[in-house]
């Protein structure tokens, strides 16, 4: 009895080590410090004195010249038949039961220090592997569910919108708003949460810094994807896979245990060097499934696969650094150098 119980305590033993090792060996940014703005403009928007509304959509434009002109004039038009600003349009906007109803329910969902805290954990972490690339400003708004994020230029430089009113949760009734846009499909709203707020926000900030395939086959696009996603699981390193790759768990462990199924998937239908952008869109872009695969296979798992790819390929060259990756075009480059070879299961 004692020599079995002396086997289970080596056995735990051996898990826990094992499980230590194959932890992120992460950098220390403790110490770090971070230089951008986290404005709150949604609560600033809703908390103008309608009294002197003239005066207080001055101010606003002045203390945020760049964003109030891309809000006011793009995002909430109120610009009146004679392209002039107009008071009346901003004051039913904010005066609207709806709106005032939606911006209610987005203070009570989203936590908006901790979300500031893990924006400025991965601007650490962007900073430490990074060190050129200077953070983005971060703006919060409602709306109305026309914008989720987007990237534009301030006054600092780069900045980051985020429309707070597409993460409200899996269960708010997103397809009621309108049943016929994919962009509100269960597969989608599924991550309309504050779990991926930073992760979707960053993937815009870093698709810009990313050269965009230089050919137009499901390789080029595998890899670039699969770049970004490296990049963001190293700005994001104590945040599930499951996020990074907006799966399921039981997606993402489908994934990881068929990776020899995909790749043969992939070369046997000859789609490595397709061009034919309508035959690869679902394994690269947002979809439920990934067609001619298993059910149980999500879409755009050529990203998954690129992904690996890539790692594989920073694993072997240690000495690149993510600004090289970043900088680096070759995609079929990339694919060679790493000798990827699909895990089996």
């Amino acid at each position: 009895m004692q020599n079995r119980i002396l086997y289970l305590l080596i056995f735990l033993l051996f898990i826990i080590i094992s499980c230590k090792n194959d932890q992120k060996v992460l950098p220390n940014i403790d110490k770090s410090e971070v230089d951008f703005k986290f404005i709150e403009f949604d609560n600033e928007l809703f908390e103008l004195d309608t009294t002197i509304l003239d005066k207080e959509l001055i101010n606003i434009k002045s203390k945020y010249p760049a964003f109030s002109e891309l809000f006011f004039e793009s995002i909430l038009p109120i610009k009146d038949q004679n392209a002039q600003m107009s008071i009346d349009i901003l004051n039913n906007f904010l005066g609207d039961p709806s709106l005032q109803s939606l911006g209610d329910t987005v203070s009570q969902v989203i936590d908006k220090s901790k979300l500031k805290a893990q924006f400025a954990e991965a601007f650490k972490y962007s900073k430490h592997y990074i060190p050129n690339l200077k953070a983005p400003n971060i703006y919060t708004l409602i709306s109305g569910f026309a914008y989720q994020r987007f990237l534009f230029e301030d006054e600092d430089g780069d900045a980051l919108g985020v429309g707070l009113d597409f993460f409200l949760g899996a269960d708010y009734p997103y397809k009621k708003i309108d049943p016929k846009n994919p962009s509100f499909s269960q597969y989608q709203t599924r991550s309309f949460n504050q779990d991926h707020i930073v992760k979707k926000a960053l993937e815009t900030w870093i698709e810009d810094k990313i050269p965009p395939p230089a050919k137009n086959n499901l390789v080029a696009h595998m890899i670039t994807n699969g770049k970004k996603l490296y990049i963001l699981d190293q700005l994001l390193p104590t945040v599930s896979d499951t996020v990074i790759m907006e799966y399921t768990m039981d997606q993402l462990t489908w994934a990881e245990e068929n990776q020899l199924q995909i790749w043969s998937f992939f070369f046997d239908q000859d789609l490595f060097y397709e061009t034919n952008l309508r035959k690869l869109n679902k394994y690269i872009n947002p979809s439920p499934d990934s067609p001619g695969m298993p059910p149980e296979a999500p879409g755009r798992i050529a990203n998954y696969m690129g992904w690996k790819i890539v790692e594989t390929y920073m694993s072997k060259y240690p000495d690149k650094s993510l600004e090289m990756l970043i900088l680096e075009g070759d995609t079929q480059k990339i694919l060679d150098m790493s000798k990827y070879k699909p895990r089996k299961p």
